[in-house]
């Protein structure tokens, strides 16, 4: 269990590596997305609404396209509700 004043939100982790290269919808739930900021090598998997981290991805720092045809094949432009 991580306190609550020691989780990671979306807003800390734009500070720390600028803005994502891209968001997308993930498998986890319809108010999740990751953020992708592939020339860094980091994915940040969070809760839209809250701004809550659930996952952090690290990753050799690549290109958004080489990104999304490997790692990011599941994400999606749009929400999926399962």
């Amino acid at each position: 269990h991580v306190p609550s004043s020691q989780m990671l939100n979306l807003s800390d982790a734009i500070k720390k590596y600028g803005v994502p290269e891209k968001a997308m919808y993930n498998h986890y739930d319809f108010n999740t997305k990751t953020y992708i900021f592939a020339r860094k090598g980091i994915a940040v998997i969070a809760n839209t609404e809250t701004e809550i981290v659930f996952e952090i991805s690290y990753f050799e720092p690549t290109t958004l396209d080489n990104y999304l045809a490997t790692w990011g094949k599941d994400l999606s432009e749009t929400a999926v509700i399962y």
